[in-house]
């Protein structure tokens, strides 16, 4: 595994760019869950993150558990095809709220190809590869098995010092 870092102008602004995306992903999935009862429920990888759907909260509680599905990844549940007789409108209004079984939300996930496409790397072989990544003082830092051509190879110990220096400040990823 190789450690990189990168202080290159175009890199930290797509960095920054991307922590501005995943901001108001979160704002946005929050508004959504919140009048559901629920807590919003994100999936990460080296493509960004992206909102999986809602995971209802007190679910054995809720007046409203025979409108929701099986809980699936992360207790994410979606609104049940079919309902009991009684609440057949509560079902309809709420399988409009998630079109193809999708949260409706004008923003539903934070991309992370542009900061890859600054950085001169190749997003396919990030995934097949794997990385651990996050930003910190205007700098880029990543691990990779790949060759990275617009980042300088670090040491493990200064990579392990930086990722400890942005985990005290704020999480970053």
């Amino acid at each position: 595994m190789m450690h990189y870092r990168c202080d290159d102008v175009p890199v930290w602004q797509a960095w920054c760019r991307y922590q501005r995306e995943l901001s108001a992903l979160h704002k946005v999935a929050q508004a959504f869950a919140e009048p559901l009862d629920a807590d919003p429920v994100y999936g990460a990888s080296v493509y960004g993150q992206i909102l999986v759907g809602v995971a209802p909260r007190h679910f054995d509680d809720r007046a409203d558990r025979a409108l929701w599905s099986e809980s699936g990844y992360a207790g994410v549940r979606v609104p049940r095809r079919y309902v009991p007789k009684g609440q057949l409108k509560a079902g309809t209004q709420l399988r409009e709220r998630f079109p193809g079984g999708r949260p409706a939300v004008d923003i539903d996930r934070a991309r992370l190809a542009p900061l890859w496409e600054a950085l001169g790397v190749d997003i396919q072989a990030v995934a097949k590869a794997g990385a651990i990544f996050f930003g910190y003082d205007g700098q880029f830092y990543f691990t990779t098995l790949m060759r990275a051509p617009n980042a300088t190879v670090i040491g493990e110990h200064e990579f392990t010092q930086a990722l400890q220096l942005s985990q005290s400040t704020s999480p970053s990823r």
